[in-house]
């Protein structure tokens, strides 16, 4: 675990805290729970239900967006913290929580976390036969709020350092403006991950839009990360291309977009200029993963100052090694009397 008297964190993360469940289901599955959605939110009772239907061989590990990013960032040997919220019962961590801060502190991040009633958040993969549901219970993830911020965490910056958000709290304006307070005060270059279409449909405005209010007089540019998708739903807003879109705004504003386009590689934008990277073929089947560490191998090259086309070819390479891990390389869950 990392001394947080003697670190000097270059990259502070802060996210939804979930954990991440994978199985492979009977046919008949997801009819048993109404599941006719690729994509559903479920309370965490419902949640609770379906996880213990899953198969014994079901793999779990620590998640969220920004944790991914993380622990990706730590094993890249970037100084790395993550904070965000919890679930306990009687002021203690419950089982998937413990699992959560065991796992992020194995991979060398700091955590500052805190504790809520609700239970820790579930974020379930499930495939039967050709079809792949997810299932989000975000619950005490959703409860992370601006007075729950550490300030410990900022107490010993690097000379230089960032500040990466996942885009699931965006909606929580409260927070993400104390982050952005915080960001200025200690001097820290601001990133973050769009993360679904919809969020870069709905928070467009907020990033781009003229009261933009993720920029500050910082020298340094705001770091944004999205998938083609995300970035012409974000386009789309400004009734715009979103090649020429984000090339104008990188021109006119201190950016640096990185769009994440899978096989394609990346493109991005800095200076009014986009660097288009490629990447070698893989034929895999499922990509979860690798977008968090796409970011991580990104900011490493940045923090390293290393220029746009550099960075997205090290989010390609971190992308890439992720893609290539197998699932069943990760914890299971532990059983209550462990």
């Amino acid at each position: 675990m990392i001394d947080p008297d003697k670190a000097a964190f270059q990259l502070l993360c802060a996210g939804n805290a979930m954990v991440d469940v994978f199985a492979e289901v009977p046919l008949d599955f997801c009819k048993q729970f109404s599941l006719d959605a690729p994509v559903q939110h479920v309370n965490a009772e419902t949640a609770s239900a379906i996880y213990a239907a899953l198969p014994q061989d079901r793999v779990i590990k620590s998640g969220g967006g920004a944790a991914n990013t993380a622990k990706a960032a730590a094993r890249l040997g970037i100084k790395t913290a993550f904070t965000g919220a919890l679930g306990s019962k009687e002021n203690q961590l419950d089982p998937f929580g413990a699992l959560f801060i065991k796992e992020i502190e194995a991979a060398g991040v700091m955590p500052y976390l805190v504790k809520k009633l609700s239970p820790t958040g579930l974020f379930i993969n499930i495939r039967s036969g050709n079809e792949k549901h997810i299932i989000a219970s975000p619950s005490a993830a959703l409860e992370f709020d601006a007075q729950d911020i550490d300030q410990a965490m900022f107490s010993v910056p690097s000379s230089k350092a960032v500040l990466y958000l996942d885009g699931f709290i965006l909606d929580r304006k409260e927070l993400v403006q104390r982050f952005v307070e915080l960001a200025e005060k200690h001097d820290l270059t601001l990133a973050l991950d769009l993360g679904t279409e919809s969020i870069a449909s709905q928070e467009a405005e907020f990033i781009f839009g003229k009261n933009r209010s993720l920029y500050t007089p910082r020298q340094e540019p705001l770091i944004v990360f999205m998938n083609q998708k995300e970035a012409e739903a974000c386009a789309k807003v400004f009734a715009a291309d979103w090649e020429s879109f984000f090339i104008s705004e990188s021109r006119n504003n201190p950016v640096l977009i990185a769009v994440k386009l899978a096989e394609q590689g990346a493109a991005v934008f800095s200076g009014g200029s986009v660097y288009k990277i490629s990447v070698d073929p893989l034929e895999l089947p499922d990509s979860t993963g690798a977008g968090d560490a796409f970011a991580a191998g990104f900011l490493s090259a940045y923090l390293h100052n290393k220029g746009p086309e550099q960075c997205g070819a090290a989010g390609n390479s971190a992308a890439a090694m992720v893609l290539q891990m197998p699932k069943t390389a990760v914890c299971h869950m532990p059983k209550d009397d462990e």
